[in-house]
């Protein structure tokens, strides 16, 4: 897994990021910020880990190149906690990498994060939802910006 690909989701990790997804959820901003800092990593490691399943591959890659990975989110990845964001494009596309990921452990991935980040589950699974965009955000731009294919996507992960 490239650094630079984590580096980038850290960097989009700001105290504004952490503020609002604290007011949002109803959590202290320290428990948010400990849950960020485990979920992206653990997200970009899955997919990572799981690059050179083929079908999981070819799966990711229409994910990242699907035309709802608004890749200006990744310029204000607020937006992704307005009113409006669990209904959008994107969201929906993090939620299939999240399905596919995890499947029907995705309860318990989110009830694990939620005791190590001291929040509730709930605001657990929204991390893991505000998360999985970023993620594909990152990927997508690695893509779009690197003229990356699937096999190049694959090498870019591994």
């Amino acid at each position: 897994m490239s650094s630079s690909l984590l580096d980038s989701l850290s960097q989009m990790v700001t105290p504004d990021l952490l503020g609002q997804a604290a007011s949002a959820l109803g959590e202290n901003q320290g428990g948010i910020s400990r849950g960020m800092g485990a979920v992206l990593p653990m997200l970009l490691g899955g997919v990572a880990s799981r690059a050179n399943d083929t079908n999981f591959a070819s799966s990711l890659f229409k994910l990242v190149s699907d035309p709802g990975n608004d890749l200006s989110a990744l310029g204000n990845v607020t937006k992704l906690l307005s009113p409006g964001a669990p209904s959008s494009p994107m969201m929906a596309l993090g939620g299939q990498l999240l399905s596919s990921l995890f499947g029907n452990n995705l309860g318990s991935v989110g009830n694990a994060l939620a005791s190590y980040a001291g929040v509730r589950p709930q605001s657990a699974s929204s991390m893991l939802s505000l998360a999985a965009p970023m993620v594909l955000g990152v990927l997508g731009k690695a893509v779009k910006s690197g003229g990356l294919n699937m096999s190049s996507l694959v090498s870019l992960l591994t």
